[in-house]
């Protein structure tokens, strides 16, 4: 079967003005998925992209506290209450985001 790899990165920064000064990235992973869903996660993350805080520079960003009411709804995958409940362990708020990104590495 073939298979595409992709490399699938989420995190947190924090910026000062237009200046990021803390950047952690406890997810980094290489995963082989099928091309079709390759494909289809790479179209769906850059759509999202160019409607978010920073358009078109390669990640999905999601400003904490959008996260932090993403967290409210019933069906927020366990992910995302994880990643908020992390931001909060690490005082991290105000200007500051989540980022995903996804990418082939082939």
């Amino acid at each position: 079967m073939n298979s595409t790899k992709l490399r699938i990165q989420a995190g947190l920064e924090t910026f000062s003005g237009p200046v990021r000064k803390v950047r952690m990235t406890p997810l980094d992973i290489t995963q082989d998925v099928p091309p079709q869903v390759a494909d289809l996660l790479l179209l769906v993350c850059q759509v999202a992209d160019m409607n978010d805080i920073q358009p078109g520079d390669g990640e999905l960003d999601l400003r904490i506290g959008e996260l932090n009411q993403l967290t409210k709804h019933v069906n927020a995958p366990a992910l995302v209450r994880q990643v908020a409940a992390y931001a909060e362990t690490m005082g991290v708020s105000g200007n500051s985001n989540l980022f995903f990104r996804v990418r082939r590495t082939e």
